[in-house]
């Protein structure tokens, strides 16, 4: 059974389990612990969930840097409305289309459809030769409410099942296992303003497939990882702000939010920043950092911090509070200093202004939004960002009736296959940059001066 004790989600969850957490009758069935390798190749399926998770970066760059010296790779083949339940629509929607290849393959519907030509999930995944599988499906098939469970519970198990065999995903038969999976059930809906719609009808069916997604994790020997408690717990809070734009999709505030519930969820904890100076006493304490050369004087403290691992990166500007409250705060770097002299100080890392506050608050503890190595995880996200962006190009080019599609010959086949190469090549240098960037800053030169007016 996995356990964590990731800060967040105590503090919001006060003794209630983490999102890592399986709770199943069986011991002996529940969900396994996912353990990472170095060189691991990790790939994200899903829906819109999942393919926003890639732009907003936070997921990954908690991955990478919470786990920098393993060198990890992310590619995210998450399409919009991607499901594992076969609807009857989509029977139709290929007599339309004429039973064209893409859309069916030998008369059996796709399981996650895709453009003339594009070819299907599997090709893609032998393309890519994941060793873990990050599976996020549940939310579009729980509009079938109880109905729709049990058939849920057979196309998830069976898909489960096919991407399990090394040969589904480009792994050799006999030189390797097929890759670590682990399946991650939906998000919380959320209420969007006092006239929005009432959401307690569609969480009660979210939680259905919540449960139906363990369920087929601990018979499988697969990982869970339960974002629903963790997302219904906060947006039913009094004081927790927006999530969502919609209700159902995340804003980036709530991506930044998610991803630290969903980083916990998989064991990639790591303890929040804090160091506490005596302002008299120069002495100090700290937890995920070291610090060194502290000195005091009546309108100065001076110290240098080594950091174990890059902090959070600070919340997006898209959709975050004015204020966040100090549950939601928590993950965030602060600094303590008592014994100043009163009045406003200034806090400067590395030469740059950080934050400023009077003498009482920094006695109290200041939150750090930006600078110091703050600034170099926001440097690590635009770096994720940039190779999903990439990525992207390469896997859905703007192009594609050229790349893939029926102008592929004669164009497509002389100019893109080494179009598509250069691609490529700038994935893995992006994959290298991330690697650099993920590595915590030796030294961070800190300096808190009162402010002379």
């Amino acid at each position: 059974m996995i356990r964590h004790t990731g800060f967040l989600i105590i503090l919001v969850l006060c003794c209630w389990q983490s999102p890592g957490v399986a709770v199943a009758a069986d011991p002996a069935k529940a969900p396994v612990p996912l353990s990472l390798e170095p060189g691991d190749r990790l790939v994200l399926l899903g829906g819109t969930f999942a393919e926003r998770m890639g732009q907003f970066g936070y997921f990954e760059t908690l991955l990478a840097s919470r786990r920098a010296r393993l060198r990890l790779t992310l590619r995210s083949l998450a399409w919009p409305a991607d499901e594992v339940t076969r609807r009857e629509w989509q029977f139709a929607l290929i007599r339309y289309m004429g039973g064209r290849k893409g859309w069916a393959d030998g008369g059996e519907v796709l399981l996650q459809p895709r453009p003339r030509d594009f070819g299907n999930v599997y090709s893609h995944l032998k393309q890519q030769k994941p060793t873990v599988l990050l599976m996020c499906f549940g939310f579009n098939e729980s509009f079938q409410g109880k109905a729709g469970l049990v058939k849920f519970g057979v196309d998830l198990a069976r898909f489960v099942g096919e991407m399990k065999r090394p040969l589904a995903t480009g792994r050799e038969a006999g030189k390797a296992t097929g890759p670590r999976i682990v399946l991650v059930s939906p998000i919380a809906q959320e209420r969007i303003g006092r006239f929005g719609p009432d959401p307690r009808s569609r969480n009660s069916q979210l939680k259905m497939y919540t449960g139906k997604i363990r369920s087929v994790a601990a018979a499988s020997g697969v990982s869970f990882v339960d974002l629903f408690t963790a997302t219904q717990r906060l947006v039913t809070a009094a004081e927790s702000p927006r999530l969502t734009f919609n209700g159902v999709h995340l804003t980036g505030f709530g991506n930044w939010i998610v991803a630290q519930l969903m980083a916990d969820g998989l064991g990639l904890v790591a303890r929040p920043w804090r160091v506490s100076i005596d302002g008299r006493s120069a002495k100090a304490t700290a937890t995920a950092t070291t610090v060194a050369d502290v000195g005091v004087a009546a309108d100065r403290v001076v110290f240098v911090t080594g950091d174990a691992v890059l902090p959070v990166p600070p919340p997006s500007s898209d959709g975050s509070p004015r204020k966040l409250t100090p549950v939601l705060a928590e993950p965030l770097p602060r600094l303590t200093v008592s014994g100043l002299a009163t009045g406003r100080w200034t806090l400067l890392i590395n030469g740059q202004v950080s934050a400023k506050a009077t003498a009482d608050e920094w006695a109290r503890g200041v939150r750090l939004t930006r600078g110091g190595s703050l600034a170099a995880a926001e440097e690590l996200r635009s770096a994720v960002i940039e190779k999903n962006r990439q990525f992207f190009f390469r896997w859905r080019a703007v192009n594609g009736e050229y790349n893939y599609g029926r102008r592929k010959n004669p164009f497509g086949t002389k100019s893109f296959p080494s179009e598509m190469k250069k691609l490529d090549r700038m994935v893995r240098d992006r994959d290298e940059k991330i690697w650099y960037l993920a590595r915590p800053r030796p030294a961070m030169q800190f300096e808190l001066k009162r402010d002379v007016s």
